[in-house]
């Protein structure tokens, strides 16, 4: 633990960058280098109580080098921080746009980062960080500087509206239909945690989403970046391979991540890079080296400017701890693959840690699940905020509509029956078998629920032409495979599970696509609305009696089969409404 006083960072970030420029260039770093310095890391800057994560030990900076066939590239990322005064997000923010003038003057331009201020910069941020600002420095000193932005700055479930919405904005048309194809996983498994953008006004400019993905293998990493065109997969195959040192599901407390740059308004990325936290899976700083460097030879890159920069700025041997060698990555697209590393300043803790893999985790509590999907609504997936912030069509109503009608209405009494007769517990069976029946017109068949459906449906007859092309109802017959599996060929309680999960995304679901009807010039005639507005009221009573079911389940193995149906349903219905955007918006 080093005594940290006034100027401390900045003295040791502008000597380890002095190290590291000497490594790599073998001469001292030019002024306009230390002048960076001094802007990101400023003199001034005292040990805060915020804890920065753009270090894993929460030093406000970081240093790390792009390696390929032309040499390699020093960069710098900070977060800034005032140096008088409280430190908070809000005044990490302020620093940060505090700073705009004098990167204006080296060269940085604002104009897209202005367009797309209001979604991630607001007035009372959220999450881990608001603002991060980074430099990536040619060999004679010019930088080149980066915003990366926080996708959950106004709360976790925001995060992919945030990022379609953005890609939006910065003309990307078709980049959230390319997102969604290459993390298909759900924003619980895929978790989107940076958005970032060049501050150049240039035709090369990136835009560029980071995916954190949890509890993924070699293969989740691989098919997130095949979405960019000539991704030499074997070559991350084997990069990650030989990082890991194995197979397997990657498991830790820090997660593997993926990055898809997209320059221009090409709904195809540039480039795609796989970031491995090496430090997680190594034992110490020396088992790491070697890893990398072997992973960087296996690029047909020499690893002896890597090498030389981890002796230049470790501050013990390697073999005594973990961490300096903190992430490694590679990005594949365009030109041959290259090679990221990070170096961590250690500046505030070298303590000897060692890899910290963690246990898998999975809840084995039902209503927790429940209580999540209730709080991460489906009323907040891209599909639905993108309908609601543009004028009003009817068209992808209509696709969502018949693709609802296919996944769930024609089969959900089918399948609920299923889970009814198999339960063991006559509490549990009471309550779902009241469900059935109101499934099924408590007694009247003309009032089955697909009866009403079915009229509603036939309401956008008329109004869904031009919208149900070849391939119109795929996402509704892979939503409904996986119900189809989890009801009637999984055991009773993984049906169970789907079941707590299907009525909560029931609830979400009709009361938005109410929202969004009502916004029409030409409603539809009520006796057409009536299936939405008998649910728009039955289940909200639904809902409460997931949380009822979720909490008689019983504790061990059909709880934890409960858990599993739950995921799976939630996650399938993620992915249903990714694949209805990209059906709808996929070119727009």
């Amino acid at each position: 633990m080093h005594a940290i006083r006034r100027g401390w960072f900045h003295e040791l970030c502008g000597t380890q960058l002095e190290r590291l420029w000497s490594a790599v260039h073998g001469r001292p770093p030019p002024r306009q280098v230390l002048h960076v310095v001094d802007l990101l890391v400023p003199r001034g800057l005292e040990r805060p109580a915020w804890p920065s994560y753009v270090s894993d030990d929460h030093t406000p900076y970081e240093l790390s080098l792009l390696i390929g066939d032309d040499g390699a590239e020093v960069r710098l990322m900070a977060e800034p921080m005032p140096t008088s005064g409280p430190v908070t997000l809000t005044s990490t923010l302020a620093a940060g746009l505090q700073l705009r003038p004098a990167l204006e003057e080296l060269g940085a331009d604002f104009t897209r980062l202005d367009r797309i201020a209001d979604l991630f910069l607001p007035e009372s941020p959220t999450g881990t960080f608001a603002l991060w600002l980074a430099a990536s420095f040619s060999a004679d000193g010019k930088p080149a500087f980066k915003a990366y932005l926080n996708p959950a700055i106004q709360g976790r479930h925001e995060a992919p509206r945030l990022v379609e919405e953005a890609l939006q904005r910065l003309d990307v048309r078709g980049g959230w239909a390319t997102v969604c194809r290459a993390m298909t996983r759900g924003p619980a498994l895929d978790e989107l945690r940076f958005f970032s953008i060049d501050l150049a006004p240039t035709e090369t400019a990136r835009v560029k989403v980071y995916g954190f993905h949890h509890d993924a293998t070699v293969d989740v990493l691989a098919r997130a970046v095949a979405q960019v065109p000539g991704a030499d997969l074997p070559a991350v195959r084997r990069f990650c391979r030989t990082l890991l040192a194995g197979e397997g599901a990657l498991v830790a407390e820090r997660q593997p991540a993926t990055c898809l740059a997209f320059v221009g308004n090409d709904a195809l990325p540039k480039t795609g890079t796989v970031h491995v936290p090496i430090r997680t899976f190594a034992g110490d700083d020396a088992t790491a080296q070697t890893r990398v460097a072997c992973a960087i030879r296996e690029l047909g890159l020499s690893p002896r400017t890597f090498e030389a920069a981890t002796a230049a700025l470790a501050q013990r041997p390697l073999e005594e701890g973990s961490g300096v060698v903190a992430w490694a990555a590679i990005r594949t697209g365009g030109d041959r693959p290259k090679a990221n590393v990070y170096l961590a300043p250690k500046a505030l803790v070298d303590e000897p840690t060692r890899a910290a893999v963690a246990p898998r985790r999975r809840s084995d509590d039902p209503e927790a699940v429940v209580r999540r999907f209730d709080e991460e609504t489906i009323a907040a997936h891209p599909f639905f905020r993108r309908l609601a912030r543009e004028p009003f069509d009817e068209r992808p109503l209509a696709l969502l509509v018949f693709n609802i009608r296919e996944a769930i209405t024609l089969h959900f009494a089918r399948r609920l029956a299923n889970v009814v007769a198999r339960v063991e517990e006559d509490p549990i069976r009471s309550i779902l078998a009241k469900q059935l029946n109101d499934e099924l017109g408590d007694g009247d068949p003309s009032r089955t629920h697909k009866i009403l459906f079915e009229r509603f449906a036939a309401g956008f007859a008329r109004r869904a032409e031009g919208a149900l092309g070849e391939d119109a109802l795929g996402p509704g017959r892979a939503f409904g495979a996986v119900q189809d599996d989890l009801y009637l060929n999984r055991s009773a309680y993984e049906g169970l599970g789907a079941t707590l999960v299907m009525e909560l995304l029931g609830k979400q679901g009709d009361l938005t696509i109410g929202k969004l009807l009502r916004r029409s010039d030409r409603p539809l005639p009520a006796p057409v609305m009536e299936w939405l507005t008998l649910h728009e009221e039955l289940e909200i009573a639904h809902v409460d009696e997931s949380y009822e079911l979720a909490r008689m389940i019983p504790a061990g193995r059909k709880a934890e089969l409960a858990v599993r149906g739950a995921e799976e349903v939630g996650q399938a219905a993620w992915a249903f409404m990714d694949e209805l955007y990209s059906v709808c918006f996929a070119a727009t």
